[in-house]
């Protein structure tokens, strides 16, 4: 029987994921998955060259489940094939949020189940509105936006994307 925190999902083609909150639990499968990532898929995500992992390890032990939240997809072998997050960045209701999902992955719904789960959890922690930045030539997040179940609206600048999400009227 699955535990209410995971959900437990089929995508098109019968490929299956879990989906579960990211604890300091999953840093070995958070490291493999982290080195073993394509560098195209580091560099889409973090903006041009990865952080060290010691840096991502960090930001996995302050995830505290309100300012600081994110929710992992993994393979049926236990492998996290990939992450959504969100910080809080203003006391009351907005938070920043990312996604990172493994080449192998795309474009199955991993990111847009990911996000879901982010969103449903960042509501229940009292967040209305949530921003992410993304790059006008990322293919793959541009279509992920275009499946976003919520509002949202997108600014681009020289390039470079702001999406801002209400998340308010969510379904």
């Amino acid at each position: 029987m699955t535990a209410p925190d995971v959900q437990a999902l089929e995508l098109d083609g019968g490929r299956r994921l879990l989906l579960r909150a990211l604890t300091v639990e999953d840093e070995e499968a958070l490291r493999r998955a982290f080195e073993g990532a394509d560098p195209r898929v580091l560099r889409s995500r973090f903006g041009g060259g990865s952080p060290p992992f010691a840096a991502i390890a960090q930001r996995l032990h302050q995830l505290d489940g309100q300012g600081r939240y994110a929710v992992a997809a993994f393979d049926d072998a236990g492998d996290v094939i990939g992450v959504a997050e969100y910080v809080r960045t203003e006391p009351d209701t907005s938070a920043e949020v990312a996604v990172v999902v493994a080449q192998d992955w795309q474009r199955h719904g991993v990111g847009t189940a990911l996000l879901r789960r982010l969103a449903e959890h960042a509501i229940g922690a009292g967040i209305t509105s949530a921003t992410a930045l993304v790059s006008g030539s990322n293919e793959q997040v541009l279509e992920l936006l275009d499946e976003l179940p919520m509002p949202h609206s997108v600014s681009y600048d020289h390039g470079s994307g702001t999406v801002r999400a209400e998340l308010s009227t969510s379904p």
